[in-house]
């Protein structure tokens, strides 16, 4: 239920972009069973193992120029997907991130359990918050020593050039 709701709010955010949604399911005990049909999403079992490989997998099927990945959970809109692609443009060697957070329905949740709080107090519940040490610049690019992949763009090009995610870390 969590991927198909990402996947149908994918599909509103990219309606009126030439974009496609490439989803690749990396549990070999569990088919993914999608009540939806949609000529812009294509559906994979990853032939190997883990989520670097399914993400360098879902890459090299993959026929744009710019490349978003994106955790099955995170819910993105039409705004996302114009900042991603102005700032590509502007930016075209870069690699970003875009700064989520959790929805307020979703802290209201999170309130109400002993680890929903944990991840309020200490600002888990954005990527701000998972980069608390950090010199963070509201509204302007800034550069990082490091990226997440739960909101994360890059030209295919950069990517291949890279050679994608280093499949030796199976689950970062």
């Amino acid at each position: 239920a969590i991927v198909e709701n990402c996947i149908l709010n994918c599909l509103k955010a990219i309606e009126g972009v030439s974009a496609e949604i490439i989803v690749v399911n990396d549990s070999k005990s569990h088919a993914l069973q999608l009540n939806l049909k949609s000529s812009f999403v294509s559906v994979y079992n990853n032939p190997k193992s883990g989520v670097a490989s399914a993400r360098n997998f879902a890459a090299s099927k993959a026929k744009g120029e710019i490349l978003l990945f994106l955790d099955d959970d995170m819910l993105i809109f039409a705004e996302n997907i114009q900042d991603t692609l102005n700032l590509h443009a502007q930016n075209p060697n870069y690699f970003l991130n875009l700064n989520w957070t959790y929805p307020p329905e979703l802290d209201a949740k999170n309130a109400k359990t002993k680890f929903g709080r944990y991840l309020i107090h200490y600002g888990f519940n954005s990527l701000k918050g998972w980069n608390r040490n950090l010199h963070w610049e509201e509204d302007s690019l800034f550069e990082v020593n490091g990226l997440t992949s739960q909101y994360f763009s890059c030209s295919k090009h950069n990517f291949e050039q890279l050679r994608g995610y280093d499949e030796k870390f199976p689950l970062a």
